[in-house]
């Protein structure tokens, strides 16, 4: 008898098992360091974007702490690429066509 959850098979008249096809996962961990200006501007973004989880007083009578997203989201980008922190301002710009348009132009970011 073979035990499975249920997402775990395809079910269209098949006995396959998703999970066998899937690879193993590799993790690697990079250590880089940060020169003095990369640095001084991710622990800018850092102090700016810090507080993930924020209280809802939205609801007076039900007051609960729930994850600010925004937030988090721009910690991880932030984190993996130091050029979403100049970048985000121009993702998060009202006035997308003239981004796109900068873009075409070459000129969405300093150089």
């Amino acid at each position: 008898m073979i035990r499975r959850t249920l997402a775990s098979a395809i079910l269209f008249k098949s006995s396959r098992i998703i999970s066998k096809d899937i690879p193993p996962a590799v993790y690697k961990v990079f250590n880089t360091e940060f020169n003095p200006e990369e640095q001084e501007a991710y622990k800018t973004y850092w102090i700016k974007n810090r507080r993930v989880i924020v209280l809802d007083q939205s609801d007076r009578e039900n007051p609960r702490y729930r994850w600010a997203m925004a937030r988090f989201r721009r910690l991880v980008l932030g984190a993996s690429w130091l050029g979403m922190i100049l970048l985000e301002p121009t993702l998060l710009e009202a006035d997308f066509p003239k981004a796109v348009n900068l873009q075409k132009r070459r000129k969405l970011v300093p150089r």
